[in-house]
């Protein structure tokens, strides 16, 4: 869309195909009979599940009650009788007319069009289509290398839940299989230029998320949505590209604390694409997409750990893990104070820690609460730290538990080293404090912790190391050159 927009060649066919499943609830696959002049158009769901045929001469119906009931073959026949009766122009070949291809002209695509454009002008208003015109070009590279058999429905229904182009050349052949009852081989060639063709295709569920990502960076204004001409038409006006990368500032800081979100201004440099506009949309889609990855696995985890929990300890632990889970005394004022998650700083897990005072029962609500934002702010350091802090505490003989105390204390730590830019003795400082009040708390604990404290600060003097080589050797170069 931003280089070119293409639109997709249709013709009757597709056309009723669509109509049929959208009021019937049909599918229908057409195919003429005999091959060279035909007189009869078959209507089929799939190979050997026919509904019956038009004849062509006179479009009298002939239902095939073999598969289907009568009634419903008629039906159908019926509807695409009618289709054809309405919308067939006087005077033309039936036969032409039902196949004849009209294929739009591409037309510039968004960033084309502002490159011509003033700032602060708005562009003529711009036309989309709800798909583009790949699904015909496979189409037409498969009906020319490899069947004349194939439509651009099994090309469509194969590009659906692929990952990747050979998943989608796998499809491919499992779509045909189905509908023709055979099986089908593409050559080396035709396999890679149907690999390279794939990623291309824009369907109706990719357009509206390209909309909704340009309208977040501002690139579009606004949009309406034609579903009779299945088009979409956006309104945008010319913006400095300052505008562009404050509007995905603006998008990121309503799920990340304000640190975090002001990376984009510098790590925005470093994502592909020969425009602005086109490395913020790069980076809306990896945020989005590694969030969601984020949440999900987050998610997955906590519930990992109650049914763990219930394996181990029975089902009274179980429905406790949950209770604390959904009903946990500190989950309100986390949520506030953490602005919902977004936000933590290294005073507010001190005063939680002290809140528990090291009592088991409130030690499992923090957990819960915390466990509970966590699935949707997998990177907030203070709740990871209290989740460990309160698993160090409550599962002190559970080996398993007491290793992901470790990690999530590590990582907590290390995010806020990275993103709340800690000094060396506020670091250390701070490390200390966590381990003195758990040991104050449990002192069996003491070689547990104090491994992984001085892990913690082993990398820390590290970095420290590396950063202070790295900044002498500079000045030495420079000093002696």
């Amino acid at each position: 869309m931003l280089n070119e927009i293409t639109f997709p060649a249709d013709n009757y066919f597709n056309e009723f195909t669509e109509l049929a499943q959208d009021e019937l609830g049909v599918i229908v696959y057409f195919s003429f009979w005999p091959q060279d002049k035909p007189t009869r158009l078959y209507l089929n769901e799939s190979f050997k599940r026919g509904y019956g045929y038009i004849d062509l001469n006179n479009l009298t119906i002939h239902p095939d009650s073999s598969t289907f009931e009568y009634n419903i073959s008629n039906k159908v026949l019926t509807f695409i009788k009618l289709q054809i009766e309405t919308n067939r122009p006087s005077n033309t070949n039936l036969i032409t007319w039902l196949t004849e291809e009209i294929e739009p002209k591409p037309a510039p695509g968004i960033e084309k069009l502002l490159d011509k454009t003033k700032k602060g002008e708005r562009l003529s208003p711009i036309v989309v289509g709800f798909r583009n015109d790949k699904i015909k070009r496979i189409t037409d590279l498969l009906k020319r290398n490899a069947s004349v058999s194939f439509t651009e429905r099994i090309v469509k229904k194969a590009s659906l839940y692929c990952f990747n182009g050979n998943d989608f050349l796998s499809n491919l052949s499992k779509e045909y299989k189905k509908t023709y009852g055979k099986t089908i081989a593409f050559n080396n060639e035709l396999d890679n230029a149907l690999i390279k063709i794939f990623p291309k295709i824009r369907d109706e569920h990719d357009t509206f998320k390209a909309i909704y990502r340009l309208s977040t960076i501002g690139v579009i204004d606004d949009y309406e949505v034609d579903y009779n001409s299945k088009t979409l038409t956006l309104f945008i006006s010319k913006k400095e590209e300052k505008e562009y990368l404050a509007q995905l500032h603006k998008y990121l800081a309503r799920y990340l604390s304000e640190e975090r979100a002001k990376m984009v201004f510098d790590s925005i440099k470093e994502f592909k694409g020969n425009t602005l506009i086109q490395k913020c949309m790069g980076y809306l889609i990896d945020f989005v997409y590694n969030e969601i990855a984020k949440k999900r696995k987050s998610a997955i985890d906590a519930m990992e750990e109650a049914c763990i929990t219930g394996i181990n300890y029975g089902d009274d632990a179980f429905r406790e893990f949950l209770d604390v889970y959904f009903n946990s005394k500190y989950y309100l004022t986390l949520v506030e104070e953490t602005q919902k998650g977004k936000e933590f700083n290294i005073d507010l897990v001190w005063k939680y820690i002290d809140e528990t005072q090291g009592n088991i029962d409130n030690l499992k609500h923090l957990r819960g609460a915390c466990v509970r934002l966590l699935t949707e702010n997998p990177e907030n350091g203070s709740l990871l730290l209290l989740k460990s802090f309160s698993l160090f505490l409550v599962e002190t003989n559970n080996q398993s538990s007491i290793r992901e105390a470790t990690n999530e204390a590590i990582k907590g730590f290390s995010i806020f080293k990275e993103l709340k830019a800690m000094s060396f003795d506020k670091f250390y400082e701070a490390v200390y404090i966590f381990k003195d009040k758990l040991v104050s708390y449990n002192n069996r604990l003491e070689i547990t912790v104090s491994n992984f404290t001085e892990l913690l600060l082993l990398n820390h003097h590290n970095e420290w190391i590396i950063q202070f080589n790295n900044k002498f050797l500079k000045e030495y170069e420079r000093t002696n050159s």
